[in-house]
């Protein structure tokens, strides 16, 4: 079984991005949002955290762990929190899909232990 950590960060009308990266901190996949030719294509810090679980989630083999430190994602995805903004809905329903799909683990974990987060600090 393999550990991947994501994470996503936002500025809003700024940049966005996300980040996975295996156990040992090598970034499997980046990816970064900005200003293209004066129109904005940046994602909320919600967003670009489904985003990063997703990534991980198509990276990952069956029965491995994906770890994040959004607490709100985990939750909506267990169904334990409700998804309560439209644009989020969408992305929880494919994350719980593939989740489902490649019997993967998401586990919440400390910002402090997450090793896609060291990359935006």
């Amino acid at each position: 079984m393999a550990r991947f950590y994501t994470d996503g960060s936002s500025t809003i009308g700024v940049k966005s991005a996300y980040c996975v990266t295996d156990e040992k901190g090598m970034v499997l996949e980046l990816e970064t949002t900005s200003l293209y030719c004066g129109i904005q294509f940046n994602y909320t810090n919600n967003e670009e955290e489904y985003r990063g679980v997703i990534a991980a989630l198509y990276i990952c083999k069956e029965g491995d762990e994906i770890c994040t430190d959004s607490k709100l994602v985990v939750e909506q995805v267990a169904g334990r929190f409700k998804v309560k903004k439209p644009h989020l809905r969408a992305l929880c329903d494919q994350a719980k899909e593939l989740l489902a799909l490649k019997k993967a683990k998401l586990t919440w974990i400390g910002r402090d232990l997450n090793l896609a987060g060291k990359i935006f600090e």
